[in-house]
């Protein structure tokens, strides 16, 4: 049965948020697009919220969904399946979001970042091929909605999960220092920082599997803040550099381990934090066309700043909506796709045998979404 962790959906609703400040900031300042200092620093602090952020999402992927997978030991196929149609439909509605945004970016206004600047180019069919299966070939997500590229990378990454979890199972620590130097060593021969996202799955999964050996830190807090430290890196440094992903990695790892044993957890836990998690898949898909709209639409008056911000309310109320209406059922969904796909692989194992005396019974056991199937052997 899988214990939920409300500290780590309190941190995932908190990263999420991160990254709904960090595109506030991205309408007035992308430093790689723009090519100039930021504006001021309120500007330079809130969009260097955004990359540990997702770092953070990449590293909390890996050890929850493999440390699941640690215990259900679902197979292959029905994992596989499951996941995609739990990820799958909220993407969509990211991609039809970006669409509307495509409509109203035509005109963009003056002191906007070169952000949307992509929008106004024309879709191919290899980009509504790739919009519609959300796995390959990845496109410019900036044409549609910049931050639908993670959910590329997320959804690419569950084909490896459950290899990731087995050899967690067996060789965590090897899985961790391999994961991290094969991501390296792919990034130098394709001469692409794309490798390099994959870090902090295998950190994530790898954790998983190292968990039950590792002592509860005695001064968490301690932790927390160091692991802050290695994780904002790219902060202090004033760099973008793809480089050091792998190393916030840890950062983020630490920023997980130090939760896990007692650091903010009463922060984490409050309601409010509780309910950012709960809508922060919803959330992460379609903010930014809302606020980029709202700053289309208000910079004349207000200021495109001022127009996004106050737009977050509405971002957040249409996140409530789709977790329940969409995301809420796909959880469900994915779970019976799960279960149904295990118990007909069970059965055909079954009958497979050659002779019904000996043939071990499947018990379906029903718990917390998950198939759980035990071999009885029939006494002889």
């Amino acid at each position: 049965m899988i214990t939920r962790q409300n500290e780590l959906d309190g941190l995932r609703g908190v990263a999420a948020f991160a990254v709904v400040i960090s595109h506030i900031a991205a309408l007035q300042w992308v430093p790689f697009i723009d090519r100039r200092p930021a504006p001021d620093a309120a500007i330079y602090l809130m969009w260097h919220l955004g990359a540990p952020a997702v770092v953070l999402f990449f590293v909390l992927s890996g050890y929850v969904v493999c440390g699941s997978l640690l215990k259900t030991r679902s197979a292959y196929g029905p994992f596989v399946i499951g996941r995609y149609v739990r990820l799958l439909p909220i993407a969509w509605v990211g991609v039809a979001a970006g669409m509307l945004l495509r409509h109203f970016a035509a005109t963009l206004p003056a002191g906007m970042s070169g952000s949307l600047q992509h929008a106004h180019r024309a879709l191919h069919l290899s980009d509504l091929v790739s919009y519609a299966s959300m796995i390959a070939p990845v496109p410019d997500a900036a044409m549609v909605n910049p931050p639908l590229w993670s959910l590329f990378v997320e959804i690419q990454v569950a084909f490896a999960m459950p290899l990731l979890a087995a050899a967690a199972r067996r060789r965590p620590a090897l899985l961790a220092v391999a994961g991290i130097v094969m991501c390296i060593s792919a990034g130098v021969l394709t001469g692409t920082a794309y490798p390099l996202l994959f870090a902090g799955f295998f950190v994530g999964a790898a954790y998983a599997g190292l968990e039950k050996n590792i002592q509860r830190s005695r001064r968490p807090a301690a932790l927390l803040l160091v692991a802050l430290g290695i994780l904002l890196l790219r902060t202090w440094l004033n760099t973008d550099d793809e480089g050091l992903r792998p190393v916030c990695a840890l950062g983020a790892l630490g920023v997980i381990i130090a939760v896990k044993d007692g650091s903010g957890k009463r922060f984490l836990k409050h309601p409010c934090v509780q309910w950012l998690g709960k809508i922060s898949y919803p959330l992460y898909a379609t903010h930014y066309p809302v606020i980029a709209f709202a700053a289309i639409a208000g910079a004349s008056s207000i200021g495109l700043i001022a127009a996004a911000i106050l737009s977050v309310p509405a971002a957040l109320c249409l996140a409530a909506l789709l977790q329940w209406s969409v995301d809420a059922p796909s959880v469900a969904i994915s779970g019976k796709v799960r279960r149904l796909l295990c118990a007909d692989r069970l059965e055909r194992q079954r009958s497979s045998w050659p002779h019904n005396d000996s043939a071990p019974t499947f018990v379906h056991q029903p718990g917390n979404g998950t198939l759980a199937a035990t071999l009885e052997m029939k006494a002889e």
